[in-house]
């Protein structure tokens, strides 16, 4: 129990513990707060951090408050002295890191579809493919316990990891809008099948790597990747122009160029606004001959009313080429424009 640790004295008249001697009321006051043989002993050139009760007959007065401050804070000052002594002996406190591994936006300059033979295959410009290098130890002469990359483009990054720059991970793949975490990293190399262009719009292989916390740093990155999806792509956009020939592909008369997607599966988003009527339709080819024309429906329809603004969603794969006709010859295209946009978040 609690009161064995410490005595409290002994009843006047009772025996002293050990003694055949019988204590006065006097004598068992003075010994109140003896300690115990349980009580361990205080370090050596420390006194006991609690004084002696006054004998009886009162509260202590001022003159013994005074006293007891004056020994704690002696006792204090002799704690903080060793305290000191001992910070001296064991060095002195561990030290932050202040600088971080945190690139902006980079590209990736040459384009590497397949994997290289080996992890040392590096890209060369203009044309020669292999990984691009981010390397932390020869930056900071000192491995990132922790980094992010993050994969701010429109195709897929390939990268692998080296805790000390002799041997490698396999490839890590990190989706568009996605980030992964390393550990304990040497050095990163990363391969993307485009090269990255900073928009807008930004396309192709770009990403970041950081060791700072990027759920707090990079809201966007988090809204444009969740649920899953990235930033919409704006892929066409024609206003206030003639109309061609009807039944002719639009884009590829007015640009010499039809629409490719550039992550599958994913949602065209399409807008539409023509100065006549007529049937709005979508040309999709895919190693399919003749290509393959289907109508955009509206209610009533199927033909666009003059002037009315329409919107559209269409689902794309890998493969398809797209590009849109109209069924009437004249009048203008008040606006046509074309996003990508991930299907997940369409």
């Amino acid at each position: 129990m609690i009161e064995d640790r410490f005595q409290k004295g002994t009843p006047a008249g009772a025996k002293q513990p050990g003694s055949n001697k019988v204590l006065t009321q006097e004598e068992q006051a003075q010994t109140r707060f003896r300690p115990s043989p349980y009580q361990p002993p205080c370090p050596a050139g420390i006194p006991p951090s609690i004084p002696p009760l006054p004998p009886p007959g009162g509260e202590p007065g001022y003159t013994e408050l005074i006293q007891r401050i004056l020994e704690q804070h002696g006792t204090m000052q002799q704690i903080l002295s060793k305290m000191t002594e001992l910070v001296t002996i064991l060095g002195t406190a561990p030290k932050f890191e202040k600088e971080y591994y945190d690139t902006p936006q980079t590209i990736i300059t040459v384009p590497t579809p397949l994997q290289p033979n080996s992890p040392d295959s590096f890209s060369v410009l203009p044309a020669t493919p292999g990984y691009q290098s981010e390397n932390i130890y020869a930056a900071l002469e000192r491995i990132a316990t922790k980094i992010t990359v993050i994969n701010d483009g429109t195709v897929t990054l390939f990268v692998i990891s080296s805790p000390e720059g002799k041997t490698w991970s396999s490839e890590n793949t990190i989706l568009t809008g996605e980030a992964r975490t390393f550990w304990n990293v040497w050095e990163l190399r990363l391969r993307s099948p485009l090269a990255g262009v900073i928009g807008p719009p930004t396309t192709g292989g770009v990403y970041r790597v950081t060791e700072r916390d990027y759920w707090l740093a990079y809201s966007k990155v988090i809204a444009s990747s969740s649920p899953g999806g990235f930033t919409p792509i704006a892929l066409a956009s024609v206003t206030n122009t003639l109309q061609p020939l009807a039944n002719t592909d639009i884009l590829f008369t007015l640009t010499g160029a039809r629409l490719t997607p550039t992550n599958t599966p994913c949602t065209f988003r399409v807008m539409v606004a023509m100065s006549n009527a007529g049937t709005f339709s979508a040309v999709i080819y895919n190693g399919v001959i003749p290509a393959q024309v289907v109508n955009f429906n509206v209610v009533p329809g199927p033909g666009l009313v003059a002037n009315g603004l329409y919107a559209f969603d269409m689902l794309v794969h890998a493969g398809d080429i797209v590009d849109f006709q109209y069924t009437v010859t004249g009048g203008t295209i008040l606006v046509l424009r074309v996003q990508e946009l991930d299907s997940a978040s369409a």
